[in-house]
């Protein structure tokens, strides 16, 4: 089955002008389902952020350790429980950007001058 050339569709009402269509721009096949086009600033933001929560994770967990070693309890376990909140927003902040290299990865098979050598 022979593809038919993408249509690109802005979702603002109004003209499509050139900086409209910067603004959001999804690629959709006929047939087939949207495929969003995500920022490379979205991009970069993800990869940046996960070291960060590694590492607060890391080192608040360590700080709990120290607390409960200076027999605070109360504050060793507040500490648990916020670096269990950190290694949640870790584990959402890689499946985003598995989801969004895999985006990134279909947008890009969509163009036959975008090959890696």
């Amino acid at each position: 089955m022979d593809l038919m050339p993408p249509v690109f569709i802005g979702v603002f009402a109004g003209g499509l002008t050139p900086a409209v269509l910067a603004g959001k721009i999804y690629l959709v096949y006929p047939g087939f389902p949207e495929i969003v086009v995500v920022p490379r600033s979205i991009l970069k933001t993800l990869v940046l952020l996960l070291p960060l929560l590694v590492c607060t994770f890391a080192v608040v967990l360590g700080v709990s350790a120290l607390t409960q070693a200076m027999q605070d309890d109360v504050g060793a376990r507040v500490l648990r429980w916020i670096s269990l909140g950190v290694l949640v927003l870790a584990v959402i902040d890689m499946l985003l950007l598995v989801g969004v290299l895999g985006l990134q990865a279909l947008h890009d098979d969509d163009h036959p001058g975008s090959h890696d050598a």
